[in-house]
């Protein structure tokens, strides 16, 4: 009972060290996971899973009845001419102001006048339609590169919007401006502005709870991109400042309504259908170079692009449609903890939950079956939980860095379990081969995915050459030495023998007190007829490296005063079978058959015939007719005599006496 209880003890602390080798694996993969997001990689894999997910969130295929895109195309600039004239943009704002849009968000660049034919009256009358009344909003951009405000609206805060547009290290827009912080102070974006027009409409006013600006149903905490998994901190380009937050283009999948220049200039006043409507002008032509590569698949002007125009429009619809609660915002870990640290940390734990688990199930599932199942089931939960995450409660949740971390933890772990397999492999067939011959060792561990039902290989039938080998006068010499000595005296002969029949090619069969039985041609059957005449003369050839063995090994048992070697060795080719033999509890590999027998025969063949040997002779080997003719004449071979053999009847024997230089013809002598 101790030693089965030692045994589990032993068990527990292995399998204890083995775990925590793989928790440690797992921190190696959750830091170079850490080490890739802040290099970049992670949140570049991020990205792309984030808008797959974006794409379900929109949430009408209807138009918005809100926003009227009023597009500067291609044909109104080969009739008008780019830019769009003083005179000819005073009478659009004119007639539209007439059929008494909510507002009207003029995104054009208008900060210097643009008169047609030199003449400044139509300035004049561009800036009397701008200040008629408070409608309409125009567009600043404050940054370095941006440029100003009409010079009409310089004064009127409330009139201007920042156009900027914040972009990802890939080119693509995720992220919409509340406010932006500039030098002079903070603006609101122009979505914004525009789209609280139409809120007061709804009788929905801005609040402010500290920080937080609240637009109806939606309370929008301050988006820090480099605190999000989409953002790494290699990426210094990504913009961090302005009040942001990450935009769903809840309206892509329908097109707004859309009019042009021409139809409004050229139509009746009462056709247009404007009242109570956000009007968006802004430019659809090439010139403009006014676009913008967008996560969701809008249509205009291609999928995954949007004119300037229309991203404007789609970020006053979410602020609109999220403010009264028919579209569902989204946030990072960051923004929902209300902290920067706070978000980096739960999304680093999520990744590190996971990248444990990844390490420990591989470590647990030894079948690539199972794995695969269970690395899909993994991906799955990973993948599920974000999914949840985002169109249940509107909460982005990392998704690259999870998958990689469980992937690059599971490589890890099973990396570590197959090279301890492997380890333990190669411990087991050390000490299998010293047991079992190393050619035997490798076929049985070959063949361990086809055992029979027994739980071992079957028997093979082959073609093969068994030596039968056994020391002369062993029964005598055995009764002179202490058993101890006995021992050595044997050990040191047999580990010999055992080396020269490796390196021929053999497989060791057994030793049996002084008996050495070799077979070759096992375990794998042979083919042809020159593979089995090969065997045969492998075997001649390890017997005679045998006796030539013995005069050093007796040198050497002389220093160590023990008694002289001299052997017999039979060698006889023919069919026997080679296998495991036993129950399942205990078994060996075997050799069966009439071809063993009669090698053992012929071994002790004329064993006390003076004419067959001498005291002086170290070494007797007799070979069967079968084998003879299988020696191309490469040995010298004398007949004996012959060996009666039960209902067999008479097989000549022959005795080996050296090596010829070649090949001659098979006949004695």
């Amino acid at each position: 009972m101790r030693v089965a209880g030692a045994q589990g003890a032993a068990r527990r602390s292995e399998g204890r060290r083995h775990a925590l080798v793989v928790v440690l694996l797992a921190q190696l993969a959750f830091g170079l996971v850490l080490l890739l997001h802040f290099l970049g990689p992670v949140p570049a894999l991020e990205r792309p899973i984030y808008d797959a997910f974006l794409r379900q969130l929109t949430t009408s295929e209807a138009p918005d009845p809100n926003i009227v895109i009023l597009e500067y195309t291609e044909a109104d600039e080969a009739r008008y001419g780019y830019p769009l004239p003083d005179p000819v943009l005073a009478e659009l704002l004119e007639r539209l102001r007439e059929a008494r849009p909510l507002a009207i968000g003029l995104d054009l660049i208008r900060d210097r006048p643009e008169p047609r034919d030199g003449d400044p009256a139509g300035y004049q009358r561009l800036v009397a339609a701008l200040t008629a009344d408070d409608s309409i909003i125009g567009i600043v951009m404050d940054t370095d590169a941006g440029f100003g405000p009409p010079s009409a609206l310089a004064e009127r805060p409330i009139q201007l919007g920042a156009a900027d547009v914040v972009t990802d290290p890939d080119g693509v827009v995720r992220r919409g401006l509340l406010f932006l912080t500039t030098p002079v102070g903070t603006r609101p974006s122009f979505a914004l502005q525009l789209a609280g027009r139409r809120l007061l409409a709804d009788g929905i006013e801005p609040a402010w709870q500290g920080d937080r600006l609240r637009l109806g149903a939606t309370e929008y905490v301050r988006l820090r991109p480099r605190a999000s998994s989409l953002y790494g901190g290699a990426e210094r380009a990504v913009d961090d400042g302005g009040y942001q937050f990450l935009l769903t283009f809840p309206a892509c999948p329908s097109a707004h309504r859309r009019i042009n220049v021409a139809e409004v200039l050229d139509g009746a006043d009462g056709e247009l259908d404007l009242g109570s409507r956000l009007v968006l002008i802004g430019n659809t032509v090439p010139l403009a170079k006014d676009r913008f590569e967008v996560p969701a698949d809008c249509v205009s002007p291609r999928p995954g692009e949007m004119f300037g125009v229309d991203l404007h429009a789609q970020i006053a619809s979410q602020l609109i449609r999220q403010a009264h609660g028919t579209a569902r915002p989204v946030e990072t870990l960051a923004q929902r903890l209300d902290g920067a640290i706070a978000g980096q940390a739960a999304g680093f734990a999520w990744i590190w939950l996971w990248c444990m688990l990844g390490g420990l199930v591989a470590m647990l599932v030894g079948s690539p079956v199972r794995l695969a199942l269970v690395a899909t089931t993994v991906t799955l939960l990973i993948v599920g939980a974000g999914a949840g995450a985002m169109l249940g409660a509107g909460l982005w949740m990392p998704m690259a860095g999870p998958l990689l971390g469980a992937a690059g933890s599971a490589t890890l772990a099973i990396a570590y379990v197959m090279t301890r397999a492997k380890r333990e492999r190669e411990d087991l067939m050390r000490l299998f081969s010293a047991s079992v011959s190393g050619p035997v060792a490798d076929a049985l561990w070959k063949a361990r995915s086809t055992l029979t039902g027994r739980g071992r290989p079957p028997p093979k039938l082959m073609m093969a050459t068994v030596l039968f080998s056994d020391i002369r006068a062993f029964s005598t010499i055995s009764t002179m030495l202490p058993e101890t000595r006995l021992a050595t005296w044997l050990d040191l002969y047999m580990a010999a023998m055992a080396d020269i029949v490796e390196r021929h090619g053999g497989a060791i069969e057994k030793f049996a007190g002084d008996g050495l039985t070799a077979s070759f041609g096992v375990p794998e059957p042979r083919e042809t007829d020159e593979e089995i005449a090969a065997d045969a003369r492998a075997a001649v050839d390890c017997a005679l490296a045998m006796a030539e063995s013995l005069t050093g090994l007796n040198r050497a048992m002389a220093e160590r005063d023990l008694p002289r070697i001299a052997i017999r060795v039979g060698i006889h080719s023919g069919p026997l079978m080679a296998g495991v033999i036993g129950g399942e509890r205990r078994w060996q590999y075997s050799i069966i058959g009439d071809t063993a027998n009669t090698a053992a025969r012929l071994e002790s063949y004329g064993k006390d015939d003076p004419r067959l040997g001498s005291d002086a002779d170290h070494c007797r080997i007799l070979i069967s007719e079968a084998t003879f003719h299988l020696l191309d004449g490469r040995f010298a071979a004398d007949p004996v005599g012959s060996l009666e053999m039960r209902n067999r009847g008479p097989i000549e024997v022959y005795r080996i006496t050296g090596r010829r230089s070649g090949p001659r013809s098979r006949s004695g002598g």
